[in-house]
């Protein structure tokens, strides 16, 4: 046999004219996608059945859709969000679940709740009132209603209800306990916040908020590794959620580490820039501490321009009380850092007339005066401002003894009336409270408690109550003023 010529085996599968003229009755395309018998090509009978298939399925999709089956599986993921208090996302995955047929009243009472815990009633009531005349029933309008009564602190007409939903919270567990601690605490009641607090944070793992408020009452009560651990463990949870931000670089920076304490404040602003009026005034005394002055001018220019409405919904946001104030003195420490001492003493005045109680702004204020050649009214302030850090500094050992020794009320009793004579009262309530905690018949505590509640009564709504249920118990045990 010889060897095949160059090119043989190819000429042989080339059709010949007869092939080439033949049409196919195989009812099977050839090689050269000829038509088929009944006139169709291959791929105009693949584009049909693709037609049909999708056709079937777009079908199939809205009948599903009409049938409302797929909200469920939105709003599930919506609670989740709200749980983890990803409340841009929740309200992302409501609005899927309202286009899947889902309820729309629901997606009203959610953006209810969530104005709610960013504390703004107005806005809350606004939504409820939109998703009762879209159908939401009367007791989940009222419901939420009470829980932001609890919260602003007028807990008492509804801690009976708080106490009944608590037995059986359903997917509002965390806010109801959220609330709940928020009125307690308003209330003075700090002790039994703390063990709602714990149970909160044991029940409801994934809500970032409930490690939050166990930092909190660590660091009231000077536990200060479990303080850290716990805004830690917050911003584990939810890295994005800009309370445990906020937390965790305020706690940083009051620990002197404002490198670390800057990289969580600019997360926080960067995520609510609603939150930046607040946020901003800690950024800016990183900038300082970090040696620039420059940035933390800028910072501060933007905070100062706020109104007041929009500084204190911003530390509302940030669930935390309104730090009036606090910009006036970082603007006051860079103008003294620079030297500019009456632009420092005009800035430091402006912070102690928002709060008086802020020692800090009252004595750079008295250094000021002395560099300007104010000595006499500079002499008055230091001498008073010293007399209260010196009452302060006794703090140190009393915190060390609470720490080794938590059942020491002796201890918590002379903790709460230092910071009660030096202008911390509402750390001073939380100390007391936890006298009566340990030791409900305490009558120094009693007496103490009475009195200050009923010098303030026009502070809050609860403190006339209070002040009366002190009283009585002085009066049961015979120790009553006349």
């Amino acid at each position: 046999m010889g060897k095949r010529k160059s090119g043989q085996r190819r000429l042989s599968r080339r059709p010949n004219a007869e092939s080439r003229s033949k049409p196919n009755t195989t009812g099977k395309p050839n090689a050269t996608g000829t038509p088929l018998a009944d006139g169709k090509t291959p791929s105009r009978r693949w584009a049909r059945r693709w037609a049909i298939a999708a056709l079937g399925l777009l079908l199939l999709l809205s009948a599903i859709w009409a049938t409302g089956v797929l909200a469920p599986l939105a709003w599930a993921q919506a609670d989740y969000q709200l749980l983890q208090r990803n409340h841009s996302d929740a309200l992302y995955w409501g609005r899927v679940a309202t286009r899947l047929q889902g309820d729309p009243a629901q997606l009203d009472l959610m953006q209810a709740r969530i104005e709610r815990r960013h504390g703004d009633a107005e806005a809350m009531e606004r939504h409820l009132v939109t998703a009762l005349a879209k159908g939401l029933s009367n007791q989940q309008a009222e419901r939420e209603r009470a829980l932001a009564q609890a919260q602003s602190g007028d807990l008492q007409p509804v801690a009976d209800l708080l106490g009944q939903w608590m037995q059986d919270p359903g997917n509002s567990a965390a806010d109801i306990a959220d609330a709940y601690s928020l009125g307690l605490r308003a209330e003075g009641r700090l002790a039994e916040a703390k063990v709602l607090i714990s149970v909160w944070a044991s029940d409801c793992p994934d809500d970032p908020k409930a490690f939050v408020e166990q930092g909190r009452i660590a660091e009231a009560e000077f536990r200060k590794p479990d303080a850290e651990q716990q805004f830690h463990r917050a911003v584990e949870v939810n890295p994005r959620y800009p309370v445990a931000l906020y937390a965790l670089g305020q706690w940083l920076l009051e620990q002197k580490r404002p490198q670390e304490a800057l990289e969580q404040l600019e997360r926080c602003s960067r995520l609510d820039p609603q939150c930046r009026p607040a946020a901003d005034i800690l950024r800016a005394k990183c900038q300082r501490l970090l040696g620039n002055p420059e940035s933390a001018a800028a910072l501060l220019a933007d905070s100062l321009r706020a109104s007041n409405r929009e500084l204190e919904q911003a530390y509302l946001r940030l669930c935390t009380r309104p730090q009036h104030g606090m910009a006036e003195y970082e603007m006051g420490m860079v103008e003294f850092d620079a030297q500019r001492y009456q632009q420092a003493a005009d800035y430091f005045q402006r912070a102690v007339n928002q709060n008086p109680q802020t020692d800090d702004a009252e004595y750079q204020l008295g250094l000021t005066l002395k560099r300007l050649g104010q000595d006499e009214r500079s002499q008055e302030i230091l001498t008073r401002v010293t007399k209260h850090r010196t009452e302060l500094a006794k703090l140190a050992a009393i915190a060390s003894r609470i720490a080794s020794h938590p059942n020491d009320f002796e201890a918590r009793f002379r903790m709460g009336c230092i910071l009660m004579d030096n202008g911390r009262p509402q750390s001073g309530l939380f100390h007391l409270n936890c006298v009566l905690a340990m030791e409900p018949e305490h009558l120094p505590t009693h007496r103490r408690l009475a009195d200050y509640y009923a010098a303030h009564q026009q502070q809050h709504p609860q403190y006339a109550a209070l002040a009366t249920e002190h009283q009585r118990w002085l009066e049961s045990a015979g120790d009553a003023k006349p």
